[in-house]
């Protein structure tokens, strides 16, 4: 009673004051500590009754502080503060559970408020709310370890009680501005530490949960933390931001966002998560144009996508799916659907931040897409369906619905030549009518493909000549498939398609024509023979058609190839002749070769080119040269005679030919 005199009497302070600090009361001292020992010594004889003096010797330091202001009162208010609050959760986790946890709990509340409401410690406005804020959550804590201590629904919705009270505490105060901003982030700090503790316990329990209650749960605890992030709209109707702890509700939209996914990857098959995955990237990136409280779901939304696209990734390759293979490929498909139009999202965003991703985005979509084709596709189908990808990416491109630099284009499109390439090679000759339909079919997108980049002068950077490249890989498919002997089919008829190219100005280089002309004659003349069988001499007679109409062509219409002569004509003359020298019984050889010469004089006579009676007549003269030498001392009387008489009438033809056209070698 003497601190209490000597507030009333201000005359006896200093025979009261404290050596050390002259604004306490020495008796005040004396008192806490004696009371301080006496609760000591008195919780030891008689336990938890000691509780309760203890509250009201707490609540009277703090009515004393509250009617004298005094600096001793303060001190012993404090001081018994931190006392009941320990003590009281000291109680209540130790003893057992009867209606005194209520009564322990009262005290404690008591004690709290009473406090709360004087305010200042010395000259610090927040010390005693800090210690209210932290004694309220203990005890709340306390309490709900002490009845919840196994985790469940009701657990898992306590500590979402709990951080839903703090922030309903912390809006109230704030409006009333009755909270320093230390108070303001300590609260908020509670309600996220709480809200995570719940969503942690929601993690842990669903193993014990069915599916109903985790999506129940989910829904509960999301519906929470959308009002707890949105409360400033919802709840006060305001644009007011607290100072200090802005940041923190980011923490909050992240919560809402792990809630979907313990219940997406609790509740929904494994098979079936990429959908999901993918699904709520879209909303998520919605979500975020939509809202600055979502600031970080602009990454979240990426990280979602890529979590779907290793996940369907990983199911494809382990094969863990317990559905059929058509479900498989529709999920597959509808979450790479799904992607573009979250692409398309990231492309139409009003926000900078939203076309973070926009570049990389397509990337990865087609990484992702011919990862899942390369592991789950025959290869003889994967030539076709890369092209059919780069033919869908050009007109998305093209229209501007994809952020993809024109070059990707052909990076898939040459994938589909090596995919093509290589499975020739690994099935040497051995086509079925269903891989040639499938690798022309490629061959042909191409081309259509090439003909619209350069209608549209889609690539710029880069000055590729397709022509060489289809033909490169039109002869890889055809060398590793083809017989031998249908190949210098092949090598004309590809010379005779370029050459026509070149002529209506849709090639620009004649020299593949030629190339193509002289592998043909290479191999008519050094190869073919090794092959030849008698059953199959049309396949040689369409050869020499070919190889006559390319010479025709090149003549008629190409005017401006110089070498023409040395180049067209020598090499079809020698390998013809050399392929019937080595091919043929030599008792006819020559009557093959003045054939030949008839030949040549007729392209002559319908070319107006003088230069090829020059060369028949060369043969000619071979034929005669080889008839007097060596058919003649031939055995075989019947053999020496066809051939004279073959011989024979082969000239007489040509002589009539001769002069009757005689006026076209002028």
């Amino acid at each position: 009673m003497v601190p209490v005199f000597c507030s009333v009497k201000k005359e006896f302070l200093e025979i009261d004051s404290f050596i050390i600090k002259k604004d306490l009361s020495l008796n005040g001292i004396f008192s806490i500590l004696f009371s301080i020992i006496f609760f000591i010594s008195w919780y030891h004889t008689i336990e938890v009754s000691f509780y309760w003096p203890l509250i009201f010797l707490a609540l009277l330091w703090s009515f004393l502080q509250s009617k004298f202001k005094n600096n001793t009162f303060d001190l012993g208010r404090f001081v018994f503060l931190i006392i009941a609050v320990i003590s009281g959760l000291v109680l209540i986790l130790n003893e057992t559970k009867s209606y005194l946890d209520i009564l322990f709990a009262l005290g404690m509340i008591s004690v709290i408020t009473l406090n709360w409401f004087v305010k200042i410690f010395y000259k610090d406005e927040s010390l005693i709310k800090t210690i209210g804020i932290i004694g309220v959550n203990a005890l709340l804590v306390s309490i709900t370890y002490k009845y919840f201590n196994t985790i469940n629904i009701v657990g898992i919705f306590a500590c979402l009680g709990i951080a839903l009270l703090n922030h309903e505490f912390l809006w109230i105060q704030f409006k009333r501005k009755s909270l320093a901003k230390d108070n303001q982030v300590l609260l908020y700090v509670f309600c996220l530490i709480f809200s995570i503790i719940g969503s942690l316990c929601f993690l842990i329990e669903t193993d014990l949960l069915n599916n109903t209650e985790i999506a129940l749960i989910a829904v509960g605890l999301s519906v929470i933390e959308i009002y707890i992030l949105f409360a400033d709209k919802i709840r006060n109707k305001s644009n007011d931001v607290i100072s200090g702890w802005t940041n923190f509700s980011t923490v909050n939209s992240e919560l809402i966002l792990f809630n979907a996914l313990v219940f997406g990857f609790s509740c929904i098959q494994i098979d079936y998560v990429p959908v999901y995955l993918s699904a709520l990237a879209v909303i998520t990136f919605w979500i975020f144009q939509k809202t600055e409280k979502t600031k970080r779901y602009n990454i979240y939304s990426f990280v979602l996508l890529i979590s779907a696209v290793l996940l369907s990734v990983y199911l494809a390759v382990y094969e863990t799916n317990k559905v059929g293979k058509i479900i498989i490929y529709a999920v597959q498909a509808v979450s790479v659907i799904i992607s573009a139009a979250y692409s398309f999202l990231q492309i139409k965003s009003t926000k900078e931040e939203g076309k973070m991703f926009s570049a990389i985005l397509p990337i990865i979509q087609n990484l992702w897409i011919i990862a899942l084709l390369f592991i789950q596709v025959e290869t003889a189908y994967l030539p076709l369906v890369f092209m059919l990808l780069a033919m869908l990416n050009f007109g998305l491109i093209l229209y501007k619905k994809l952020d993809l630099v024109p070059e990707s284009v052909l990076i898939i499109g040459l994938l589909s030549i090596l995919t093509s390439v290589v499975y020739s090679i690994q099935t040497l000759n051995n086509f079925v009518l269903l891989d040639w339909i499938l690798q022309l079919s490629t061959i042909l997108l191409f081309i259509v493909l090439i003909l619209f980049i350069t209608k549209k002068e889609f690539i710029k950077s880069l000055q590729i000549d397709y022509q060489i490249a289809v033909n490169v890989w039109l002869s890889v498919i055809m060398f590793t498939q083809l017989e031998h002997k249908w190949l210098p089919v092949f090598w004309a008829a590809t010379a005779i398609v370029n050459v026509l190219l070149y002529y209506k100005k849709i090639g620009s280089k004649k020299e593949i024509s030629i190339v193509y002309y002289l592998l043909a004659n290479f191999h008519l003349a050094f190869v073919s023979f090794n092959y030849y069988q008698s059953k199959f001499e049309f396949v040689y007679l369409i050869i020499f058609a070919l190889l006559a109409l390319y010479i025709f062509i090149m003549y008629k219409y190409i005017e401006d190839f110089k070498f023409r002569n040395s180049i067209i004509i020598y090499p079809a003359t020698f390998s013809i002749g050399l392929f019937l020298f080595l091919s043929f019984d030599k008792g006819i050889l020559t009557f093959f070769w003045i054939l030949e010469s008839l030949g040549l004089l007729i392209l002559g006579i319908i070319l107006k080119e003088k230069y090829f009676r020059y060369v028949s007549i060369s043969l000619v003269g071979v034929c005669v040269i080889r008839l007097m030498f060596f058919d003649l001392s031939n055995a075989d009387f019947l053999i020496r005679a066809l051939v004279l008489l073959g011989v024979g009438v082969v000239l007489l033809v040509m002589n009539t030919l001769f002069k009757k056209y005689k006026d076209r070698f002028d």
